[in-house]
């Protein structure tokens, strides 16, 4: 009787086991109608609109040209490689780690763009994010995506058409399938929509920014200025969170506007990104 009641037990953790693997892979990390983007309004654009016309012209060209005596790459207040190291929390539990990358001006189709990184890593999830934006505004131009969960390899591109407000997703595993989305708004992505908020170093207590996914509009609210916690020490950041509750951010108090706390970001359980380096 001992004997069977182990065997039953194991059989009945095997079984667990595999429907949490399924249902993660199912629903949580490629589910096929879920796309983690939201649109961000044009009066984030930072820069003056002298800046603007000559950076429409110069970016393209092949050359870095000075815009009225400054480079492409002097424009931000984020240097060429700056990187953010960050645990992954789940419950107060560290579970893995992602790094965010600022690659600095590159060029996509002839025309400069700005090229962020995010690669995760959390035991059998790993995910590379190549993150192409505007180079004005910071809409996203184009995504790649490698991800390896339990052990299969899936390749994501979104191709973003800015005029139409349009995306197309192309994902690759055992299939090829092809998603067209089309919104009402311009279509970003958290990680773009936190460096244009950097860029622009100008948010205030009250604001409140219109941005949607493709079937819900949102808003990204700055509640208030508080005091966090991380691996690195306490900070003053600002505190913002969408409606409907999706995202949450904390951004350091100061110049720099360092992500201190990013919730919402990977896509999967109530994880949060914690920055540790």
């Amino acid at each position: 009787m001992r004997k069977f009641v182990i065997l039953f037990s194991i059989l009945l953790f095997i079984i667990t086991f595999s429907f949490c693997g399924w249902f993660l892979y199912r629903f949580i990390f490629f589910p096929k109608s879920k796309v983690n983007l939201f649109t961000l309004k044009s009066n984030f654009i930072f820069l003056s609109k002298d800046k603007i016309e000559e950076l429409r012209k110069n970016s393209s060209t092949n050359n870095k040209k000075d815009i009225k005596g400054q480079k492409l790459e002097n424009l931000f207040p984020f240097s060429e490689n700056e990187q953010f190291k960050f645990g992954i929390f789940l419950g107060g539990v560290k579970i893995g780690e992602s790094i965010i990358n600022y690659k600095g001006i590159k060029e996509l189709d002839g025309k400069k763009v700005v090229l962020i990184t995010m690669e995760s890593k959390v035991n059998n999830f790993y995910d590379k994010e190549e993150i192409y934006g505007d180079i004005i505004d910071f809409y996203p131009l184009l995504v790649k995506r490698k991800l390896r969960l339990w052990g299969k390899n899936v390749e994501i591109i979104e191709k973003y058409n800015k005029t139409e407000n349009e995306v197309e997703i192309i994902r690759r595993d055992n299939t090829v399938t092809v998603e067209k989305i089309k919104s009402e708004r311009k279509l970003n992505n958290i990680i773009l929509f936190l460096f244009s908020l950097r860029a622009k170093k100008d948010i205030r207590v009250g604001q409140s920014l219109d941005f949607n996914l493709p079937t819900i509009n949102m808003k990204m609210n700055l509640k208030n200025i508080t005091k966090i916690k991380t691996p690195k020490g306490s900070f003053d950041a600002y505190y913002l969170k969408s409606e409907p509750s999706k995202y949450e951010a904390w951004l350091s108090c100061d110049n720099k506007l360092i992500p201190l706390k990013i919730k919402g970001a990977i896509g999967f359980g109530s994880t949060s990104l914690v920055l540790i380096d």
